[in-house]
């Protein structure tokens, strides 16, 4: 349907024979149908609730969503897209209390201050969102990457005993194979930045919780 709603109003990715090699006009708004069932399969899963700080989270996509659908569709600065990205990365760290605290020996660094774990955790949610976004455009390929990551999550997180964030993983999956049928060789729709920079939100978000299961008696185990 974001197919045949993008050809008629002209919402596609041209290509231009240098960034772009694809040689047909493709729709960029994957995004919009990743988004959708993602986040209305996982609010009315039971699970949702059971999340500490969803509704932060919520709000974290919901910002995301439009950034990159206005990205798509009209442009934006990239300084407008990093204060986004703060402000979102941000609400996860104080309302979902998604921080990381303890490097656990690497580098020789266990437990770290929270004036440093803040900026930290920051920097690792900005990087992860931004390297997913450089890789849409490539048939399969950030679609792909990101379904095998949520998979590998889900595993961590269920094998922990944490069910809400192991839904969470594998409504992420599900949503990214969904995409995945329309955007395998050769691919008819790309996610663009309203997919990347949601999924790569909830990667990131999703990582700084699989990086505290090494405390967790039965991931350790």
């Amino acid at each position: 349907l974001l197919i045949k709603v993008a050809y008629h109003k002209e919402l596609y990715d041209k290509p231009d024979g240098e960034r772009k090699l694809h040689d047909r006009y493709i729709s960029s708004l994957g995004g919009v149908a990743i988004f959708i069932g993602l986040f209305i399969g996982y609010a009315i899963s039971g699970y949702a609730d059971q999340l500490t700080g969803f509704g932060y989270l919520s709000a974290a996509l919901v910002m995301l969503f439009f950034t990159g659908l206005k990205d798509d569709i009209m442009g934006l600065s990239p300084n407008k897209k990093l204060g986004v990205e703060i402000l979102t990365g941000m609400l996860i760290i104080f309302g979902c209390n998604a921080v990381i605290g303890n490097f656990n020996g690497i580098f020789g660094i266990e437990n770290i201050p929270i004036y440093l774990s803040i900026p930290v955790t920051l920097f690792t949610v900005i990087v992860i969102m931004n390297a997913y976004n450089l890789i849409d455009g490539i048939d399969g390929l950030a679609g792909g990457i990101g379904l095998i990551a949520s998979l590998f999550l889900a595993a961590g997180f269920f094998s922990a005993g944490n069910i809400p964030l192991t839904i969470l993983a594998l409504f992420t999956a599900i949503s990214l194979l969904g995409f995945l049928l329309h955007n395998f060789h050769p691919a008819n729709i790309f996610m663009g930045d309203t997919g990347s920079l949601v999924v790569g939100f909830l990667l990131a978000f999703m990582t700084l919780h699989y990086i505290g299961l090494s405390e967790t008696r039965g991931y350790s185990i």
